[in-house]
């Protein structure tokens, strides 16, 4: 008999533990996709680059060129692949947080950290190593990135990790 309710204590702590991971990946993934898409957007059209051109600029990265040819094909791929991203970005943050408990307790400060550090990832390895063409560095270029990415990125997944990852 003990054998069965320490094996149904088991299945109903992971179970809790899949539906807190599966809540938090799902919320945060469709916040930081949301906000850092909307970012984004509202960033390259100050510049006169339109919705299209922005996530046919995403999709470029395993298309290429070809990728402004494919209509809204190309944009519908490069916002999948945008959501994506903002999954694992969240999925990665939920992991660590697991390990460091100070990720949940100290949410601005490392969020703010992640943000920064998933904006040097995401620039400096994984653009450089897809098919986009690249974008000439500017330090404003440089510095509304890091804005964008801790506000849009680090801070909710760091804040939504906390709400609804928390052991209880």
């Amino acid at each position: 008999m003990n054998g069965n309710i320490a094996t149904a204590d088991f299945e109903e702590s992971n179970s809790g533990g899949s539906a807190r991971f599966l809540k938090t990946v799902l919320t945060g993934g469709l916040t930081v996709g949301f906000m850092d898409c909307l970012a984004a957007t509202v960033n390259a059209g100050l510049k006169g680059v339109t919705f299209t051109q922005v996530w046919q600029y995403v999709a470029s990265g395993l298309f290429g060129k070809n990728s402004y040819n494919y209509g809204w094909m190309s944009v519908a791929f490069g916002l999948l692949v945008h959501f994506l991203i903002a999954f694992s970005v969240v999925t990665v943050y939920y992991t660590a947080s697991r390990r460091l408990p100070i990720l949940i307790r100290r949410p601005f400060l490392f969020g703010s950290l992640y943000g920064i550090a998933v904006y040097f990832f995401m620039s400096y390895l994984v653009s450089p190593l897809s098919r986009t063409a690249r974008i000439p560095f500017s330090v404003r270029g440089l510095l509304t990135g890091l804005l964008i990415h801790v506000i849009c990125v680090g801070l909710p997944a760091a804040l939504i990790t906390r709400r609804f990852g928390k052991s209880h």
